[in-house]
């Protein structure tokens, strides 16, 4: 990606991208944000509006409604980094008279996510990710971050040495991961690489060299969907014909996997290294579609899987088949033969990566509590054809509904189901602690042990560290079964303790 430092250049393609009927407003918070950032430099000393307008650049790239690009372009004028409490409220004054309530809304979510980003570097880097998506109605912010992040990774040169490796660490474990989600998938890649690069610079190259002497490029994949799409002709078939090389990061991973199962560490034993997916109109072509690759190409048997017959248990469909085509090269590639409805379900319904993820289990069943997947993806498509008419387009979806995210008085955010008590959550944190919880406070305020939180309580355990059992009528309240488990048994070692 290529990265454009000219105030005037940026303007332009910031305009160049925003429907015509919201021009005037965008060209307003492009002049707001370099009044505002006017003195202020970056660790580098480029001026400071060069990063927000990039940033708004990329959300206009990612074909966000005109509201998100502003907030974008003005997630960090009123920052506290440059500006006092005072300035803070007088610009956020302007920012909401000048360009609306959702804007103001949107920044301030943005340096809610800043916030809970800095606070909680101890927490589960995948319930941080799960707070992040479950916090808010709207995603829209949580996708202003991501092209902050985006933007800031192009220039991690800038960034002081001993912040370098810790931002890119958290830009692997939480921004990549939450790219994935939102279907950003060339922002992830981008991300992959960089972080990875700077993370492991031996891995990097590696993976660089192997690459480059296997001739794995964007070439080759552009002669594999040429062979494809020619197969279709002959066949005479209108199909969609989608490739990938897999990310640098994605390769070490699976390389390093590998070596570690004694199954050796080359690239040929990748076989998705390269990957197609073969869109048909019906399933009758994709059975024609998969022949036709069976007699050109020559394949490996044993993974050769005909799951339209026989679907996974999550509802995964699709001809899959690794094959060689040897006038083009000797390496082994996947390609997968489906209809577009298949590749649909198979991208954001149950069967999809991200669900698999989410359920850790290779084949587990379609489940409703992966719904949201689906209704984000249909959410995001809906912004974008709507964005042209519409200043303000809401991103929304349940997602995580069946979980509580809460915070301890240091920051640690922790995980509890729906349902979940005050105990459950002093359990969760330490069974000790739980133990010697005699009451709790709530946001500052006292609350009972049966209380139940919500997502970004502060909740803070007052203890009495001489006592060591439990009270039996806790058991009639806890709502998770570890909770009650850990009471149960305290209970019985502490009747133990006193008939001896």
């Amino acid at each position: 990606m290529e990265r454009i430092t000219d105030i005037e250049k940026l303007r332009e393609s910031i305009l160049a991208n925003t429907p015509d009927a919201f021009a005037n407003q965008v060209s307003e918070a492009i002049n707001f944000a370099q009044l505002y950032h006017q003195g202020e430099t970056r660790y580098s000393g480029e001026n400071f509006a060069v990063h927000a307008l990039n940033t708004g650049l990329i959300a206009s790239e990612i074909r966000l409604d005109t509201a998100s690009v502003i907030a974008a372009i003005l997630h960090q004028v009123a920052s506290r980094r440059h500006k006092s409490e005072i300035q803070i409220s007088t610009i956020k004054g302007e920012i909401q008279s000048m360009f609306g309530d959702d804007v103001l809304d949107l920044i301030n979510q943005v340096e809610h996510i800043n916030d809970a980003t800095k606070i909680n570097k101890e927490s589960n880097p995948k319930v941080l990710r799960k707070y992040l998506l479950s916090s808010s109605d709207d995603i829209r912010p949580l996708l202003i971050k991501i092209c902050d992040i985006q933007e800031e990774i192009l220039t991690v040169e800038s960034i002081p040495l001993e912040k370098v490796k810790p931002f890119c660490k958290k830009v692997l474990e939480i921004y990549s991961p939450l790219c994935e989600y939102l279907n950003l998938n060339e922002i992830k890649k981008d991300l992959d690489e960089r972080a990875f690069k700077i993370l492991n610079p031996d891995g990097y190259d590696l993976v660089t060299k192997l690459l480059e002497e296997n001739s794995i490029n964007d070439a080759l994949k552009k002669s594999y969907l040429k062979y494809l799409k020619l197969l279709a002709n002959v066949l005479g078939y209108k199909v969609e014909i989608k490739g990938r090389i897999k990310s640098k990061y994605s390769t070490y991973q699976k390389l390093s996997k590998y070596l570690k199962e004694g199954k050796g560490s080359k690239l040929a034993e990748i076989r998705d290294i390269l990957a197609f997916s073969v869109i048909t109109n019906n399933i009758n072509e994709c059975y024609s579609f998969c022949e036709a690759l069976k007699t050109f190409t020559v394949e490996i048997p044993e993974l050769f899987d005909d799951y339209i017959t026989h679907p996974k248990p999550n509802g995964y469909k699709a001809m899959q088949m690794t094959a060689q085509i040897s006038e083009i090269s000797k390496m082994f590639v996947e390609i997968q033969i489906l209809t577009d409805e298949m590749y649909y379900f198979n991208t954001y319904g149950p069967a999809s990566h991200i669900a698999y993820k989410a359920s850790k289990a290779r084949f587990a069943k379609s489940s409703k509590d992966l719904d949201w997947i689906e209704k984000i993806h249909k959410s995001i498509s809906e912004h974008v054809n709507l964005r042209e008419k519409r200043f303000s387009i809401p991103i929304t979806g349940e997602i995580f509904k069946n979980q509580i995210f809460v915070f301890t008085p240091k920051g640690l955010l922790i995980e509890l189901e729906k349902g979940d008590t005050v105990i459950d959550f002093a359990y969760r944190v330490h069974t000790e602690l739980g133990h010697k919880t005699v009451s709790a406070r709530v946001n500052g305020k006292p609350a009972p042990l049966n209380h139940n939180p919500d997502t970004g309580d502060v909740i803070e355990l007052i203890i009495d560290k001489k006592k060591v059992t439990p009270n039996p009528d806790w058991l009639k309240f806890a709502n998770s079964t570890s909770t009650k488990h850990k009471i149960s048994a305290q209970l019985k070692r502490s009747l133990e303790v006193a008939r001896k």
